[in-house]
């Protein structure tokens, strides 16, 4: 026989939008009384979809939209839990995912790249592109440098690498480099800014340039990054051009004065690239953050969280072997390799999506090495 009527199923919760930024919708109303059985209890709410990971620059995902009131009677339903908004585009990243990495990773007594440790780390992180510094590799000749972005990145590589140099900056990429130059480091005569500009996938191109920033002093160091603002400023760059500055920018804390001059280019924000254990910092005894990835606006808001095996470094990663703690993920990496005697740094990695081509676009193919 029937039941008293039950009472109104509660509303669904509304629900906030993926996107992190999605406003819920007002509740629905209350079911009509049920008519039959006992009173009905309101189901709970259902939970959104996992939000995807907002990126930096990702739109408000749409308002989640309220449950409609859940109806009583035998075992009353809950509303209909508020959909999740869609996801701000920042969370649903889509297109071709590039991995850009620092190291000045010269070990040994001469701060040359012989000894192989940095290398291994090189070849066992999977750059796409790496802005290398004091990339003394053999005699320097164009084989030898070929054979090092053939170990770094794989068959095919391409490379630029200032010409000269006591402790000379360069670029291997697994992307055609398009062109390529140096600018003049106002504060060092044995080392210069290396750029190359790179077709990476999608319609825009990537210019990446290797520094390598004076020790002796913060006020040097800001001396430098704002010739490099200029140059950068100057550069006939096709638009828009991602640009990213990759090096060993030898800043003892986040705030000196060449991070600074840096902002008027690129997002110095945080949140900051760290190993395992939340350590940010570079240098060899692991004490300061000498070594950056700065990307311009429009690239960070396409960055991601790097995954290394079942791993993920939200910020990028800094990476030390003998804190890593699945070495199987990186081979040939071994666990003495980041402290090895006369390894200068530890290695920075970022991770970017970028958008694929446009509707009927296509790249010129470009097969000659650089």
């Amino acid at each position: 026989d029937a039941g008293s009527a039950g009472s109104a199923g509660t509303a669904g919760t509304a629900v906030t939008g993926g996107g992190g930024a999605g406003t819920a919708g007002a509740a629905g109303p209350a079911g009509a009384a049920g008519t039959a059985g006992a009173a009905g209890t309101a189901g709970a709410a259902g939970t959104a979809g996992a939000a995807g990971t907002a990126g930096a620059a990702g739109t408000a995902g749409a308002a989640g939209t309220a449950g409609s009131g859940g109806t009583a009677g035998s075992a009353g339903t809950a509303g209909a839990s508020g959909a999740a908004g869609s996801a701000g585009s920042g969370g649903a990243l889509v297109g071709t995912k590039i991995r850009l990495v620092t190291g000045n990773l010269s070990s040994g007594t001469k701060q040359t790249w012989d000894p192989g440790e940095g290398l291994r780390i090189l070849a066992g992180l999977h750059p796409d592109v790496a802005m290398i510094q004091e990339m003394n590799y053999g005699t320097g000749t164009p084989g030898d440098l070929t054979s090092f972005a053939e170990q770094a990145i794989g068959p095919g590589a391409y490379v630029h690498r200032e010409p000269g140099g006591q402790l000379p900056n360069g670029i291997v990429s697994r992307y055609p480099i398009l062109d390529k130059g140096v600018w003049d480091d106002p504060e060092v005569d044995n080392r210069e800014f290396a750029w190359a500009r790179i077709d990476v996938p999608g319609d825009i191109d990537l210019l990446a340039v290797s520094v390598h920033l004076l020790t002796s002093s913060s006020t040097k160091r800001e001396s430098e990054a704002k010739s490099l603002v200029g140059y950068i400023k100057a550069a006939n760059l096709p638009q828009p051009t991602y640009v990213v500055v990759g090096g060993d920018f030898n800043t003892a804390i986040r705030e000196e004065p060449c991070i600074t001059v840096f902002t008027e280019l690129f997002d110095t924000a945080a949140p900051y690239p760290a190993d395992g254990l939340g350590n940010g910092n570079t240098n060899s005894p692991r004490s300061k953050p000498f070594d950056w990835i700065l990307s311009d606006p429009a690239l960070r808001a396409r960055e991601t969280p790097v995954v290394i095996g079942q791993t993920t470094f939200p910020g990028g990663l800094v990476f030390d072997s003998r804190v890593f703690t699945n070495l199987a993920d990186v081979s040939p990496v071994v666990m003495t390799d980041s402290g090895v005697t006369g390894m200068q740094h530890m290695a920075v990695v970022h991770d970017f999506v970028l958008p694929n081509l446009g509707p009927g676009r296509q790249r010129v193919a470009i097969s000659a090495r650089a």
